[in-house]
Parts: C-alpha cells; sequence; structure tokens
C-alpha cells in the first residue's frame, strides 16, 4: 500500500515502473492508494494509473493543472471512489477557444460535480482558481444529499 502517490506533468521513471511491476503481477499484487494527486497529466497517463491502482482505497483526490476536457473522462473512476473523503480541484484550465467554450466547460464542469451525490463520503471539496465555477458553485452543491465538512 503506498500513502501518497504524486503524478506529476508526465509519469516519472519511478512511478512507470511501480505501475509496470503492478500490472505484470496483478494476480499476486494489489497497488492501493489512500492519496492520489494528479497534477498536469494527460488523459492516457491517467487512465494507465487507474489500470493499475484500485480506485475504491483512494479516500483523498487532488486534480490539480487539468485542463477541462480531460474532467470528463475521470467520472467512470469518480465512481468507483467509494470511499474517498477528501476532493480537490485546483487550477483547471478552461478551453482557449471562442464561441460556446464557455458554455462547454460549465457543463463538464456540472457533469463532475453532479457525481458527488454518489460520493456517499466525500465530507470535504476544495475549489482553487477554477473560475468557470464562480456564481454557480451554489447551485452545482445543491445536488449533494448531505452537506459536508468543508
Amino acid at each position: 500500500m503506498t500513502e501518497v502517490l504524486r503524478m506529476k506533468g508526465r509519469l516519472d521513471e519511478s512511478t512507470t515502473y511501480l505501475l509496470q511491476w503492478a500490472q505484470q503481477r496483478t494476480d499476486s499484487i494489489n497497488l492501493f492508494c489512500r492519496k492520489l494527486v494528479i497534477e498536469g497529466l494527460t488523459k492516457a497517463s491517467v487512465i494507465e494509473i487507474f489500470k493499475t491502482v484500485h480506485a475504491d482505497c483512494i479516500q483523498e483526490l487532488i486534480l490539480r493543472r487539468i485542463c477541462i476536457e480531460e474532467l470528463a473522462f475521470l467520472n467512470p473512476y469518480l465512481k468507483l471512489m467509494k470511499r474517498l473523503f477528501t476532493l480537490t480541484l485546483d487550477h483547471i484550465i478552461g478551453t482557449f477557444s471562442f464561441g460556446d467554450s464557455e458554455k462547454l466547460d460549465e457543463e463538464i464542469i456540472f457533469s463532475l460535480i453532479s457525481q458527488l451525490p454518489t460520493l456517499h463520503c466525500l465530507q470535504k471539496l476544495y475549489v482553487n482558481d477554477v473560475p468557470f465555477i464562480k456564481g454557480n458553485l451554489k447551485e452545482y452543491l445543491r445536488c449533494l444529499k448531505k452537506p459536508l465538512e468543508t
């Protein structure tokens, strides 16, 4: 079991080795992680992580410096995080195209936030530097079935 698994930018050599090592031994090794920090990783890298790490053991998830479009694919993995107590969204980057991109960003964030009621253990939600959530946070949090501690 690893206490904290940090994934920043791209998978470093030691993390890649750990994930590959665990994948080769899936019959005898289970990789558990209580705290997962995903910072600036691509969709492909995150999918590799969730092929190996048991999502149901993650208690704290920090998503930092991730593009808004990358958040949508996390929904199936969030549903597996039955013991998630703390979720942090930090510096989520919006789209840079013109037109309906702001509406698209809001839809993606709403699809992520709408998963919160399925996270029965969730007690803390931290939202830092997520500009397209300003003014809408109260609306997004109405979907919760029980109040958050923080």
